[in-house]
């Protein structure tokens, strides 16, 4: 198992990474037309403007294929995926602790992540890590239709100020 910093190589297999999972946690719980737009190119283009924190890791050696990528800024873990066949090889734990290392160090005392609300392989991952529910909120993006349900959750890190994450 492998993990390291993002590279601009690596962007077409994050992509393909991102869309697949994104689609497995999404579908069926978010507007048909949001999840009809999310296609590879979509993902490409977004992974040029997320600010740095995005580790990508690997079931193999270091330059095998990438399994997975989790993104952070601030105390909000944005992003984790993985592919299919990278589930259940302990990748995601590995990124999320070596996420949460870099986030306590930087002085962050509590994390927050959300999930789509019905995604139970997330809320049992999630729980797994210690991240406990501290609400619902209701998210829509204004050029789709429709609405749906985010699960917001907080783990404990460290005990030093936690930044407010922005966007």
């Amino acid at each position: 198992m492998f993990l390291r910093a993002m590279t601009p190589a690596d962007h077409a297999a994050v992509a393909r990474v991102w869309h697949e999972g994104w689609h497995d946690a999404h579908t069926g719980r978010v507007p048909d037309e949001m999840t009809a737009k999310m296609q590879p190119d979509a993902f490409l283009r977004r992974l040029h403007t997320l600010p740095p924190h995005l580790m990508v890791g690997g079931i193999g050696k270091i330059g095998g294929d990438i399994g997975g990528f989790i993104h952070w800024k601030d105390d909000l873990i944005h992003y984790l995926f993985l592919s299919r066949t990278a589930r259940g090889t302990g990748l995601a734990a590995r990124l999320m602790t070596e996420a949460e290392a870099a986030m306590a160090k930087a002085g962050v005392e509590r994390a927050e992540l959300d999930y789509v609300k019905g995604n139970e392989r997330a809320a049992r991952f999630y729980a797994r890590q210690g991240y406990s529910v501290t609400r619902e909120e209701t998210d829509s993006v204004p050029e789709y239709q429709g609405s749906w349900f985010s699960v917001i959750c907080h783990k404990q890190l460290g005990t030093g100020p936690t930044p407010k994450h922005t966007f």
